[in-house]
Formats: C-alpha cells, sequence, structure tokens
C-alpha cells in the first residue's frame, strides 16, 4: 500500500475537505503520484483525517479532473507535530518541513510517506493506533554514563565531554542525523524561539524525561544554521548646545561632550558618560539642538595616539585621575576618547569626546525638524547630552529632509504609514481627484518598498475600458513556427507572469495600476478576487498551461492602484474587490505647491469647490449637491512649476491656466459637477494675472 500526507487549505474549497475529494488537472504536479487505492492523511479544515482513494471524476463547475476519496476517519485527533512523531512514519526532513510550511510554491498538495514494514494496513486503519501515546516519538537527553537504547524510536541526546551529541533514530532518514550540530553554545546570540528549544535541552532538570518540545522544535534549534545576529545597529542624537561647540563638532569630525571637570556635578557627567559607553562604532547619529538638526554621521573607533590608555569604568569610580595636557584612550569605550591639551579647541576643557566619520548633509544654521520627543528611548530627556533613539525611523526622516530628499515631513510620515499598510494587506487603492500626484505617490511608494529605483521589480500599466481577462491573466494567443504555419496556446499576461517572477525571486515587487477603476474588474481579475486576499495559494484559472489552469499571487508581490474620485465609473468596484483593497484617500495640498502664484491660484481655484462654516470645510455653493468637494477638487500637481526662472514660471503658469485649468472646469459645469453660477468665477480665474 501507498501512503500519503496531503494539504488541502479549507480557505479555497472548503467542500474538498467534508466531502472528501480534490480537484486539479490529472497531468499537474498537484497530484504527486497519488492514484486510486492509495491512502492518504489529509491536513486541514483544522483536523487531520484518513482518506482512501476511491475513483477519478471530473468537476462540473469547471474542467478539472477530482480524485475522490473514502473518508475512513473524519478526525484522527492528531496535530501536525504528531503526525511528524508517529514512530511508524519514517522521520525525514520532508516530513518535518512540508507538513509545517506552505507548498503552494512546489505546486504539489500531495507527498508519499515511508511506512514501517511491521505496520499493517489494519493497524492504519484503527483509530486507536492514535490515541495511544506509546506509538509517538519522544525527545529525551541523558547523561554521559547512562545507558542508550540504540534500538528505539526515540530522539536520544547524551551529554558527552561538554558537548550534546544525537544517537541514532530507528525508522529515520539519515540526513536527520547528519544535519545535527549542538547549537546549545549559541544561546543568547540572537533566535529566542530556537533559544528556548535549546535552554530545554541544555537544563540537567529535564534529564531522562520526555522534553517539552517538538520535533519541529528540535530541527528548527539544531538541524538548521543558527545565525548569530551581531550587534545591532543604534540610533543616536548629540546635544551641541551652543552654537561654538556646534560649529567646532562640524569642523572636526567629532562631538565633543559638555563636560568641565569643575563646573558641572558628577551626577550628570557619570550618567552621559555611562550612556557613550553603550555606542559602539557604526551606530548613526544626528547632531541636535532646539529642535533644530545639523548634519548626521557614523560612530567610529577612536584613532589617536594617545599618552594614556585605561578604562572608562576606573574613571567613575575614581580609581585613576588624568591630568591637563593627556590625550587618553579607554578599551572599554571604543568611541570615547579624552584630550585635555590646550590645543583641543577649548583651552583644555571640554576634554571627553566622541569620534565620528564626516558629518554629511550639513546645515550650519540648523534644520527645524519637530517631533523627536516622540522617538526617544526609554528614559531619555531632552536635556541629556546623549540621546537614544527608539528605532531608526526618525533618524531616517531627519536625514532625508537634511539632503534635501524630503521637503513636507507630515507628507513624508503618511507616506511611511501608507506603505504599512501596504505591507499588512498586500494591495491598496489611493483614490482622489484629478491632479493630487496619486500616479507619482504610488511610485514613491514603490521605490521606497523596493529600497530603490529597480525597474525590473516594479511595473506600471494603465486599465481601460476594454481591459480583458486576457490582457491582464492568462490567454490564448496565436503564433508562427518556423514553416509558417499559424497554431495557438496560452500564455501568462502581465500579473501571471508577474508572479511567477516575484515568486521565484524572495524579493519585493510592485505592480501599479493606474487608472484601476476604468476596467470592468469583476470581468479583468477573474478567480485572482480570491488570490488576492488568500496569498501562496493556487486558484484555477480559465486557461491551462501544460496540463496546469492553476495561479498563485505570493506574498511578496504588492499591487498599488490609483482611482480618480471624479470618475463616474467608480461605482463599477463592487464590494468583493473593495473588500480586498485598503482605500487610501488623496487630497489636494496647497503646502507643496513651490510658487506664491501658483498657491494663489490654487486658493481661486479651490473657492468654486470648498468653503468654511465654523472652521470646518465644506461643499462650496458652486458644487452640485450629490458631489464631494472632496471627490473632484483639482489637486495641487496642476500648479507645481518646473521653471526656475520668474519668467519661465509665469509662462507655465499661463499654459496650465489656458489649457489645462480652464478646460476642465468647463468640463466640470457641462457634466454637472458645477453649478451654472460657477460659470462667471471660472471666467474671473481665466483673468488671473500670473
Amino acid at each position: 500500500m501507498k501512503i500519503f500526507f496531503g494539504k488541502i487549505s479549507g480557505n479555497f474549497d472548503t467542500k474538498q475537505i467534508d466531502d472528501g475529494y480534490y480537484q486539479a488537472p490529472k497531468e499537474s504536479t498537484w497530484y504527486n503520484g497519488i492514484d486510486v487505492g492509495d491512502y492518504a492523511f489529509i491536513i486541514g479544515g483544522n483536523r487531520i483525517q484518513l482518506w482512501k482513494a476511491r475513483a477519478w471524476n471530473k468537476m462540473t463547475t469547471n474542467q478539472n479532473d477530482k480524485l475522490e476519496f473514502d473518508i475512513l476517519i473524519s478526525d484522527t485527533g492528531l496535530k501536525i507535530k504528531d503526525l511528524i512523531a508517529f514512530k511508524f512514519l519514517k522521520l525525514t526532513v520532508s516530513l518535518i518541513v512540508k507538513t509545517t510550511r506552505s507548498t503552494g510554491g512546489e505546486k504539489k498538495a500531495f507527498f508519499e510517506l515511508e511506512m514501517e514494514p511491521t505496520f499493517l494496513e489494519t493497524d492504519l486503519l484503527n483509530p486507536e493506533i492514535y490515541r495511544n501515546k506509546d506509538n509517538f516519538r519522544n525527545i529525551r537527553t541523558v547523561l554521559p554514563k547512562q545507558s542508550i537504547d540504540f534500538n528505539s524510536y526515540d530522539v536520544q541526546l547524551q551529554f558527552k565531554e561538554g558537548r550534546l551529541i544525537l544517537h541514532p533514530i530507528k525508522n529515520c532518514e539519515q540526513g536527520i542525523i547528519d544535519k545535527y550540530i549542538d547549537n546549545t553554545s549559541k544561546i543568547g546570540k540572537g533566535q529566542p524561539l530556537k533559544d528556548k528549544t535549546l535552554s530545554i535541552l541544555r537544563a540537567s532538570k529535564n534529564i531522562l524525561r520526555p522534553l517539552d518540545i517538538s520535533i519541529k522544535d528540535l530541527y528548527d534549534a539544531c538541524m538548521c544554521k543558527y545565525k548569530v545576529i551581531t550587534q545591532k545597529t543604534k540610533y543616536w542624537v548629540v546635544n551641541g548646545y551652543e552654537q561654538e561647540k556646534i560649529n567646532y563638532d562640524l569642523e572636526n569630525d567629532s562631538f565633543v561632550m559638555y563636560f568641565q571637570y569643575t563646573v558641572q556635578k558628577q551626577g550628570p557627567v557619570t550618567q552621559t558618560l555611562n550612556t557613550a559607553k553603550r555606542i559602539k562604532p557604526g551606530d548613526k547619529v544626528l547632531l541636535f539642538n532646539q529642535n533644530k538638526f545639523f548634519g548626521h554621521s557614523t560612530f567610529i573607533e577612536t584613532e589617536v595616539e594617545s599618552t594614556l590608555e585605561t578604562t572608562l569604568d576606573d574613571l567613575l569610580r575614581n580609581r585613576s585621575r588624568n591630568d591637563d595636557g593627556e590625550i587618553v584612550t579607554f578599551t572599554d569605550a571604543p568611541c570615547i576618547y579624552e584630550d585635555l591639551t590646550v590645543e583641543n579647541g577649548f583651552n583644555g576643557e571640554w576634554g571627553q569626546r566622541l569620534s565620528l566619520e564626516v558629518w554629511e548633509d550639513v546645515h550650519k544654521s540648523g534644520i527645524n525638524v519637530p517631533g523627536i520627543m516622540d522617538n526617544l528611548g526609554p528614559n531619555s530627556i531632552i536635556t541629556n547630552t546623549i540621546i537614544q533613539l527608539s528605532d531608526n525611523s526618525f533618524f531616517d526622516l531627519v536625514k532625508k529632509i537634511l539632503s534635501g530628499e524630503v521637503q513636507n515631513s507630515k507628507e513624508y510620515k503618511k507616506m511611511n504609514s501608507i506603505i504599512d499598510l501596504l505591507q499588512y494587506k498586500k494591495q491598496i487603492i489611493l483614490q482622489g481627484p484629478p491632479g493630487t500626484g496619486k500616479t507619482y505617490s504610488a511610485k514613491k511608494m514603490a521605490f521606497e518598498l523596493l529600497g530603490g529605483d529597480i525597474p525590473d521589480r516594479c511595473k506600471l500599466i494603465q486599465f481601460h475600458p476594454s481591459y480583458t481577462y486576457e490582457d491582464f491573466v492568462r490567454g490564448i494567443v496565436s503564433e508562427i513556427d518556423e514553416e509558417g504555419n499559424i497554431f495557438y496556446q496560452t500564455k501568462n499576461k502581465i500579473i501571471a507572469e508577474f508572479a511567477e517572477t516575484a515568486a521565484a525571486s524572495e524579493e519585493n515587487h510592485v505592480l501599479i495600476i493606474d487608472e484601476i477603476n476604468r476596467a470592468n474588474l469583476p470581468s479583468v481579475l477573474g478567480e485572482l478576487i480570491y488570490a488576492l486576499e488568500y496569498r501562496n495559494e493556487p486558484v484555477q484559472s480559465l486557461y491551462d498551461i501544460d496540463g496546469d489552469n492553476t495561479i498563485i499571487i505570493p506574498d511578496n508581490l504588492f499591487i498599488i492602484g490609483t482611482m480618480n474620485t471624479a470618475d463616474r465609473s467608480v461605482g463599477h468596484i463592487d464590494y468583493a474587490i473593495k473588500r480586498r483593497f485598503a482605500f487610501v484617500d488623496v487630497f489636494p495640498n496647497v503646502d507643496v505647491i513651490n510658487t506664491a502664484k501658483g498657491k494663489a491660484l490654487f486658493i481661486c481655484v479651490a473657492n468654486l469647490f470648498v468653503k468654511v462654516k465654523d472652521g470646518i470645510n465644506i461643499n462650496s455653493d458652486f458644487l452640485a449637491s450629490d458631489f464631494n468637494f472632496k471627490e473632484i477638487q483639482l489637486g495641487h500637481s496642476y500648479f507645481l512649476l518646473k521653471g526656475t526662472s520668474t519668467e519661465e514660471q509665469k509662462a507655465e503658469l499661463e499654459m496650465r491656466l489656458t489649457y489645462e485649468i480652464i478646460p476642465i472646469l468647463n468640463e466640470y459645469v457641462k457634466d454637472g459637477l458645477l453649478l451654472e453660477t460657477a460659470k462667471e468665477e471660472i471666467k474671473k480665474i481665466a483673468e488671473f494675472e500670473c
């Protein structure tokens, strides 16, 4: 008899689990060798069943083949960890890994198992077999001189010469033994889940007892490489205080701490030195004072020729006293040194300092960036000389503002929050009126998500009313062979092809769909409406390629759609699609307009759509009652100018006004978005002096 385990997702077709069948093209890889008469432990629906394949048939709802099973035991009572530990199954890497991890990428649903020859068909069909604890492997640790049962199904680990060795296991693949390594010495080096398992293995109180860990836990901790996590980069802010010292820091690529031996109290000095001691080479830092930032840099190990080498601990505990004129380095604080020479820039005072690479993106007068108080680590106050940031987010923001990459911190933070939403939901739609920069924002988000401009991992397409499933997902195309004969074959189109590329790489990919609402989405997406929500799970396409009609959308493919809310076709998006996308409003923003004339014209146009009442923006008197100003107000991109000189900006704004702004406003009146009373206001806007 042949025995398999099968994985059937209850998210895709619950009837398969309840009625005992599996559907896929018979020639595809999904069945992986299972046939009529074979048995299978079926994992799905929060239980493990025992089935026997009865007959091949055809689905009535699609063109798939169907393998029908008899459900012999509807619930064995086993969990996945129990199935792995069932001693009559050969313990293999495949059994451990494929039962606990996604196999959708392999396009296989069934995997053959090896059974102990003494395990009979009558045993397989006996439900009591799965309730007997003696039929499952245990994991035990034993002391050096204690005896070992070399004919045991159990996993036996023995302490010998300070190491934990694994003995042979009955009915077990040799690869398991070969992969084993004693990682107990790595505890505390960065992988908490593995450390928990390793700590249980190492604990003497657990000797001879069945350990409370699974074989999967043991596999992860001792049969996979323990990746030691090195010093994590920390992010700091240093307070430069008065401008004289800030200038000195910037010019000398260092940070002089606010210490004067005869002036400051011992407490603050000790506290700051203890903080500085935690700084390691490679940590990042911002130079700060009173909400202004002056530059950013990276800490480095001190490379100065010292007259004295000691420890910072000795200095803090008054075990050593450094004399005037000395240059001191500290063996327990690699980035700190002390310059007490008269030539140090402060006549021998301001002794302690931190070594840095060259300060970058320097602004000697500083740039104001609020928000530091929300990003400090625990127990930090703004009066400290050295402050640790809770993470890298605020550092990255300030760095981008200093470099000029980001002009508006609010917009940057908003974009990051949308990226967080995209990483959670996998697909979003940026919706707003025309000219709000939706496509521009989508490209910027893709740039951030991919970590740079990576054209092969970002694709932009635009939907239109004639767009079809066969254009977007998969369809039949005509080809011409070498002899000039026409033949037809099925090909993956944009998203199916991009999904395969993404699945094969472990890297992020982004598909931008501009004007997503202009196509008939239910028709274009087809079964992908399901695949968007249930990533890494196969769905059946209308067409097959080489006998396989399944498509999988992987976790690392993100979709950003843009939608014009002034377009009447918005109503064509049904609830099934709306539920699978997160919708993000993108509104006009006067703050990003880069010229005074542009802002003035924006305000004139905005008055057609919105007015203020009791401090709240509401529809203007010119707007039709069945519209909301947020849906149709012209966005800021109409008023952004590329020219640098006054003459260039004037000419560009005149062209925008004449050929873009006024025509769309007149179109709004014609289509009933703006009332007839708006015509006079539009004439006034047309006479705007650019």
